[in-house]
């Protein structure tokens, strides 16, 4: 009996893995999100803004990155923007969303990933000839070193990068039902 009760889970699983959205597409699926609310632009603006002095809406900023205004969508170690535009709708306003990297992450990544490569090389071939004196390991340090150090490099990239855009992209979720509460409006996707 045991191995139905373990079927049944393995296949609810797969179900609910098969429901997830990917996080590759963090960008389409925030922009097919649209709040509608029946206050004007600068009413949402307004609300968003009291919503932030409050804690409930952080990192706000009114007319960031082109928008309406644009709040921080917490990812580790890539943090977005959500930028918000409104536009004119029967009723009110029609609020749409797009997730924008905050660049100086990668930057920095990148710039600590290639400076503190060829400085690897000579420390770990000081402390070879220390070990090893005269040795054939500690004159050709450079030619295993540097694969060794550089090769991982674009796997731990895409492993970060992936798993920021998962955050972000929940973060966005959170913070768009956050929005839709503030406002008084309701979520169409």
């Amino acid at each position: 009996m045991p191995s139905e009760t373990g079927k049944e889970n393995a296949a609810s699983t797969a179900a609910t893995d098969s429901n997830r959205q990917p996080a590759a597409n963090d960008a389409s699926t925030i922009a097919a999100i649209r709040v509608r609310t029946p206050l004007a632009p600068d009413q949402v603006a307004a609300k968003a803004q009291e919503a932030s002095r409050r804690g409930r809406l952080p990192g706000f900023e009114r007319g960031g990155d082109g928008g309406l205004f644009s709040v921080v969508a917490f990812a580790s170690p890539f943090d977005r923007r959500l930028v918000i535009r409104a536009d004119a709708a029967e009723g009110g306003t029609l609020l749409g969303f797009a997730l924008v990297l905050k660049p100086l992450m990668p930057l920095v990544f990148l710039v600590v990933g290639i400076t503190t490569i060829w400085p690897g090389v000579w420390i770990t071939e000081s402390m070879l000839e220390s070990y090893f004196p005269g040795s054939w390991i500690a004159r050709y340090t450079w030619w295993w070193y540097v694969p060794l150090s550089t090769l991982p490099l674009p796997w731990a990239g895409w492993s970060m990068w992936t798993k920021s855009a998962r955050e972000a992209l929940a973060s966005a979720e959170e913070t768009i039902a956050a929005i839709a509460k503030e406002t008084g409006g309701t979520i169409e996707r």
